[in-house]
């Protein structure tokens, strides 16, 4: 086997990384967008321009949300939506688990429905468990 200097070895990976199999994707966090639809646009041209194909938004409103979601995917990118349920802000952790269940399933469902053409990643109640009150309530 023939030995590698530290340098061809940096060459060599850097060549692979570089390769489209390899190519390292980015991805933002843009929550709602901006809130109008020229906004929207300015945005996911600026997303164009600097090649990043992965946005995550949050749903505090369907018709922005799908807005953003549309023009990301038009630009050939992928929209990740992080669900807002009205549940996840409810700070006194109800004990009616099983309310809580099929309200969460229901929205949850309705929401997927109304997005589901133009966003296929949802995420949900991600950043909920590391809250203070339910950290309290369920270690």
């Amino acid at each position: 086997m023939k030995a590698f200097s530290r340098l061809a070895l940096c060459a060599a990976i850097s060549t692979a990384l570089s390769s489209n199999a390899l190519a390292l994707e980015y991805g933002i966090n843009l929550h709602t967008g901006t809130g109008s639809a020229t906004g929207n646009q300015q945005m996911a041209n600026i997303l164009a321009a600097r090649n990043i194909k992965h946005a995550r938004l949050d749903t505090w409103s369907i018709s922005q949300t799908r807005d953003m979601a549309a023009k990301i995917r038009a630009i050939g990118g992928n929209p990740q939506v992080s669900a807002q349920i009205p549940f996840q802000w409810d700070n006194s952790c109800n004990p009616n688990h099983a309310q809580i269940e099929q309200t969460a399933y229901n929205d949850m469902t309705t929401m997927i429905h109304q997005l589901k053409d133009v966003v296929h990643d949802f995420e949900y109640l991600n950043e909920v468990t590391l809250r203070p009150e339910v950290l309290r309530e369920v270690p």
